[in-house]
């Protein structure tokens, strides 16, 4: 059997085939099920205990599996292989000829269906030979007294045909999970692309820092060393030198994510940007709490993006008519521990359900977080709000940037 799909439009595919070709199979069950109350009576009761009171209950629990979205593949396998053997065993379990009046043999409905059963469970290559054997078998059942004692040529024909509407649908199954594989391939390749940007904008912005520090200090040492030596000059240069690699070392030292920003700021900073004085949407920004002294530079700069994001989807997506943002700084040094939450009352989702190519969440906000070594929990339900979790302690985000 084939694996089950892991990509987000692969597995929506394969769900929602596995709900098409029930609800097909189920059809055609119908449409034959004149023949199948005629025939039954007359039929071996092995063949009847297996081929179809076991192909029924199969087909039953994977109808109603499928219906549900849950996982059908060993069921759809069974099947098909119930169908193929159902044929090949029919000659010996059928009465030769057919009684009078009872139609076809009713298993001839679900030639087709057991094809796309066996594309659904076992991909492409397998379900096309099951396909053609499938119609070599439908063919010499055809020619014989049990299933008709149709003429060479007409059970030819009749076969071609089953056959060629069974690669069709075949084919079209296997189209339509190489389409989803590659949607897959082409979302993910986006998050890793903007991911890659993402990593090189911090890169250039870091690099700028350090220029214009090099700028600042050392290229104020070097200018002043290359011009006249008037008298006391050696000592001002020998000062400007060690000012600079004073700079040098203290800028190595305290990178963007060291440098404090108070709780009191960042607060005023998302009341400043979110709170947009329009709209159905209220905004209520709760003042800092806590006892911390100030927040990393580059970790307020995450949870003010992060938050920011987490409010406009509550205002855009969530249709919400409150959201709440509340700040807690505590500790200092080694021991800082920084959470901002942010909560909505809005119509809420599953998490588990957004897709892979949405970046809204799985970058704007948790991966904002990952990046300076915090993280971001998001929990909601259909109908019940959504609460996103934003927290930081400095132990872990050391440990990440180190």
């Amino acid at each position: 059997m084939s694996p089950r799909p892991a990509g987000i439009s692969a597995a929506a595919t394969h769900r929602l085939m596995a709900r098409g070709i029930a609800a097909f199979a189920l059809l055609l069950l119908i449409q034959a099920s004149g023949s199948l109350l005629a025939q039954t009576p007359f039929m071996a009761w092995w063949w009847n205990a297996v081929f179809l009171f076991g192909f029924l209950a199969v087909f039953a629990l994977a109808f109603i599996l499928a219906m549900c979205g849950r996982e059908t593949t060993a069921l759809v396998a069974t099947a098909a292989a119930l169908v193929l053997l159902g044929y090949a065993t029919w000659p010996l379990a059928a009465p030769a000829p057919l009684p009078e009046g009872s139609g076809p043999p009713w298993s001839w409905a679900m030639i087709n269906v057991g094809a796309a059963w066996c594309a659904y469970a076992a991909g492409t290559r397998i379900a096309g030979a099951y396909t053609v054997l499938l119609g070599v078998l439908f063919a010499l059942v055809r020619a014989s007294p049990t299933g008709g004692g149709a003429d060479f040529s007409t059970a030819l024909q009749d076969a071609l045909l089953a056959t060629v509407m069974g690669l069709v649908i075949v084919m079209a199954i296997g189209i339509l999970r190489q389409a989803a594989a590659r949607s897959d391939a082409a979302a993910q390749h986006a998050v890793d692309e903007y991911r890659a940007a993402a990593h090189q904008g911090a890169l250039r912005s870091e690099r700028a820092r350090f220029d214009a520090l090099l700028h600042d200090s050392v290229m104020t040492v070097l200018l002043a060393a290359s011009g006249l030596q008037a008298p006391g000059s050696r000592a001002r240069n020998a000062k400007l030198a060690r000012s600079a690699i004073e700079r040098l070392e203290d800028g190595g030292r305290t990178a963007p994510g060291s440098r404090a920003v108070a709780p009191a700021e960042l607060e005023a900073r998302i009341r400043f940007a979110n709170d947009t004085g329009h709209g159905t949407m209220a905004l209520d920004v709760a003042p800092a709490a806590g006892d911390g002294t100030g927040i990393p530079a580059e970790v307020a700069r995450a949870l003010f993006e992060a938050c920011t994001e987490a409010v406009t989807n509550a205002r855009r997506h969530a249709a919400a008519a409150r959201c709440q943002v509340s700040l807690e700084c505590r500790g200092h040094g080694e021991r800082a521990r920084v959470r901002l939450l942010v909560i909505d009352d809005g119509k809420g989702f599953d998490p588990d359900a957004v897709p892979a190519r949405r970046l809204g969440i799985k970058v704007s906000i948790t991966g904002r977080m990952d990046s300076v070594g915090g993280h971001g929990r998001i929990e909601s339900r259909p109908g019940r709000g959504t609460a996103v979790q934003l927290l930081w302690e400095a132990s872990s985000g050391e440990g990440e940037r180190a």
